[in-house]
C-alpha cells in the first residue's frame, strides 16, 4: 500500500498516487488507521513525502496504533530523488528594514501582542546566532558569602546592565559537568545582584570549582554583528 504526500496536495485528494497526494502528515497517519480499522491491512504499507517543507502547527503524534508488524510494517520515507523537511518553525513574514551597519531588524505583532516567543532564527537553512556577551570568554560570577537563595548571584563590575530587553535575557551558567539556562528576573544594580525567573540548576561553587564562568545571551545591546 503506497500513500503520498506533498506540501502542494490537498487532504481532499485520495492520496494514493504521486498525482494526488494528501497535503498533511495526519491525513497519511488517519488513512493508515482507517485502513486498519476496515480490516485491510494486510500488506506493508509506504508513505511518500514528496520535496519540500512540512510546517507543523502543533506537534506530529504517532501511538502503539500506529505501528505495523514484521511482516506488514509501516514506513515513512522520502520520495526517491527529493527531499522533504518537516518543521516546527514558522516564517517570519513582518518587512525587514535595516537596524545599523548590515544588521536587518523585522516587528512581529504577535510576538509585541504575548502570542509568540521563539529562541532561535533561521535564514536560508542556516541558524543564526543569538547575541552573545562576551563575544569570547565568560564572565565569572563574584564568589560571595553572603546567602542569596538558589535563584541569584553576584557579578562583577559592569558584566550584568539594565539591558532594553532585560525579561527576555538568558545567563548561562557552568557548573562541574553541566548547565544552567535561566532568564533575569530583576538586576540589584547597587548590590550587583541578578536574580533569575528559576532556581539555579546546581549549587554554585560546588565540588570546589570556585567560581562559576557564564556568559549572557538575548541583550539588544550585545547584537554587534549581522548573522
Amino acid at each position: 500500500i503506497e500513500i503520498y504526500i506533498s506540501p502542494n496536495g490537498s487532504d481532499a485528494a485520495t492520496g494514493d498516487s504521486p498525482q494526488k497526494p494528501f497535503r498533511t502528515l495526519e491525513k497519511a497517519r488517519n488513512a493508515i488507521r482507517m485502513v486498519k480499522e476496515r480490516g485491510y491491512f494486510t500488506r506493508p504499507v509506504t508513505i511518500y513525502l514528496r520535496g519540500g517543507i512540512y510546517e507543523l502547527e502543533k506537534p506530529f503524534i504517532l501511538t502503539t496504533e500506529d505501528s505495523g508488524t514484521p511482516e506488514t510494517p509501516v514506513t515513512y520515507r522520502a520520495y526517491p530523488g527529493e527531499k522533504p523537511v518537516i518543521s516546527g518553525g514558522k516564517s517570519v513574514s513582518g518587512t525587514w528594514r535595516r537596524y545599523k551597519g548590515d544588521i536587518m531588524v523585522c516587528d512581529i505583532p504577535e510576538v509585541k501582542e504575548g502570542k509568540w516567543y521563539f529562541r532561535q532564527l533561521f535564514d536560508h537553512g542556516k541558524r543564526q546566532m543569538r547575541s552573545r556577551m562576551p563575544n569570547y570568554g565568560y564572565y565569572t560570577i563574584d564568589e560571595s558569602k553572603e546567602e542569596l537563595g538558589r535563584d541569584s548571584f553576584k557579578y562583577r563590575g559592569n558584566d550584568m546592565a539594565p539591558w532594553h530587553n532585560l525579561n527576555d535575557v538568558e545567563v548561562i551558567v557552568f557548573h562541574s559537568w553541566n548547565e544552567s539556562r535561566i532568564r533575569v528576573d530583576r538586576l540589584f544594580e547597587e548590590d550587583k545582584v541578578v536574580q533569575f525567573t528559576g532556581r539555579i540548576g546546581g549549587r554554585l561553587g560546588a565540588y570546589g570549582t570556585g567560581h562559576n564562568r557564564y556568559y549572557v545571551e538575548n541583550t539588544l545591546e550585545g547584537i554587534d554583528q549581522p548573522g
